[in-house]
């Protein structure tokens, strides 16, 4: 998608390098109104959504405003664009001699070029995408795929895999993915089953990140990794003793994490000392209220 994109931009470009190239050679106005008609007809194939589906929407008094403050824009956006190209010829004393069809066919060109690339009935289908204003909608989930497609990776992983490899591998995909849409991306694999126990432990990690922790504050993600975890004696384990070392570097952590209470159930029924002794651990933090027992780790 981003490649396509890429690609309609520099088609767009030459769109918008005809009327400046005219201007530069030093085309008669009188080619405006040829311009227009071609950014207008690009509009039309590349952004139909801007346009009236029927022919008894385009007699509604929405859309003949609509079209008309449209053109207007085309109109105004070609004289300016003449104007640049004809101010630089002036003051760079240069004027190129071309053929006089060239800035045109340029323009025309990248009238078919673009639907080649962009087929906007197909994005609008998948997306809701409008090339130009970019709309969020697609950045998300460009966002999401591009989170699927690293944790792949770390999905990948054997099932006890060290938890500082696990760490770098979320460092990375952090690089290029918001912590909030790696979040979404990781609780959904968890809630559906598809994460195997490396996701889960992923999940574990990042929600009990320090750095992650300052960004999602407030929204309770160290309790879904909690919940994760279920009664996975290492995965108990490893949530319990990173919370309580998040906690010594962000004490506000506490607000986000689960109840004494469920930490006192599962430090009840865990079959293991370790992961028993961290939870305990956590808990008298937490009863504590602030996160002075950590230095004492």
């Amino acid at each position: 998608m981003h490649n396509r994109l890429r690609l309609l931009r520099l088609a767009t470009a030459v769109l918008y390098f005809g009327p400046l190239l005219a201007g530069l050679i030093g085309q008669g106005w009188a080619m405006v109104p040829v311009f227009v008609v071609i950014l207008l007809l690009w509009s039309v194939i590349v952004r139909p959504h801007l346009w009236p589906a029927s022919l008894r929407d385009l007699m509604a008094t929405e859309a003949l405003v609509a079209m008309a403050a449209l053109a207007a824009t085309q109109i105004l956006l070609v004289v300016v664009l003449f104007a640049v190209g004809r101010g630089i010829g002036g003051v760079m004393a240069v004027q190129p001699v071309l053929p006089v069809y060239l800035p045109a066919a340029l323009s025309f060109l990248s009238v078919p070029v673009s639907r080649l690339i962009w087929n906007p009935h197909v994005a609008a289908a998948n997306v809701g995408f409008d090339p130009i204003l970019q709309d969020v909608a697609l950045q998300k989930a460009d966002s999401e795929a591009l989170a699927i497609e690293m944790l792949a990776q770390v999905f990948a992983l054997p099932e006890d895999v060290p938890e500082a490899e696990v760490q770098q591998h979320l460092s990375a995909i952090g690089q290029h993915v918001e912590p909030a849409i790696l979040r979404k991306v990781l609780t959904d694999a968890v809630s559906a089953g598809r994460a195997p126990r490396a996701g889960i432990k992923a999940l574990i990690v990042h929600a009990t990140d320090p750095e992650v922790v300052t960004v999602l504050d407030g929204s309770a993600y160290p309790v879904e990794a909690f919940a994760a975890a279920g009664r996975d004696a290492d995965l108990i384990g490893l949530f319990a003793r990173r919370c309580v070392v998040a906690l010594g570097e962000e004490q506000d952590l506490a607000l986000d994490c689960p109840s004494v209470g469920a930490l006192q159930r599962a430090a009840q029924e865990v079959d293991d000392p370790a992961a028993s002794k961290a939870l305990q651990r956590l808990i008298g933090i937490l009863e504590q209220g602030d996160g002075s027992q950590v230095a004492q780790a």
